[in-house]
């Protein structure tokens, strides 16, 4: 048997709930204040958009996933060989380097962000993209004041935020186009 000190009395289990019915309140009214916002409107907007035709209206054929299958294989085999059209080629070559230009972007000012943390998002953009990221980019905490270097996490200093790092993602970038 518990000690006297630690058993719950259910006083304190209903203020243990009704600090989690406060905390769930507090969140659905920063994300109403958020969606107040007409360019976070117009994000929420552009990511439903996005997703609603990615899953309603995408070309979903025998036929076509056949041809973009053997694209995007071709594209893995030989990526700069010029069989692909080479806009499509030069996108789809980004791929994997835009999240990472997102990630120095989006984790200087990442440190305590409410209602929602960064790093699952960010992580999600580099298999998911825009799809993983646009939830985020609505519900973020806007920091307009620059982020001071000394609040800023080891990673995001020595890594994110390094000159080598830019210079790194902006040679990567100019080689895959």
């Amino acid at each position: 048997m518990l000690p006297l000190s630690r058993r719950t009395s259910p006083d304190r289990k209903l203020s243990c709930a009704a600090a989690n019915s406060d905390a769930d309140q507090d969140t659905a009214g920063l994300l109403a204040a958020r969606l107040a916002d007409p360019a976070r409107t117009a994000l929420l907007a552009g990511w439903a958009a996005f997703l609603g035709y990615a899953f309603v209206f995408a070309p979903n054929t025998a036929e076509g996933s056949a041809a973009d299958i053997a694209t995007v294989e071709a594209l893995i085999a030989t990526p700069f060989s010029g069989s692909v059209n080479a806009l499509f080629e030069a996108q789809f070559n980004s791929l994997g380097v835009m999240p990472a230009v997102y990630a120095a972007l989006l984790f200087p000012g990442a440190k305590d962000q409410k209602p929602v943390p960064t790093l699952p998002f960010v992580a999600g953009s580099f298999a998911l993209g825009y799809f993983a990221l646009g939830p985020y980019l609505v519900a973020r905490e806007a920091r307009p004041e620059p982020v001071s270097r000394s609040s800023l996490g080891f990673a995001t200093k020595n890594i994110f935020e390094a000159k080598w790092n830019a210079a790194l993602l902006l040679a990567f970038a100019t080689f895959l186009t």
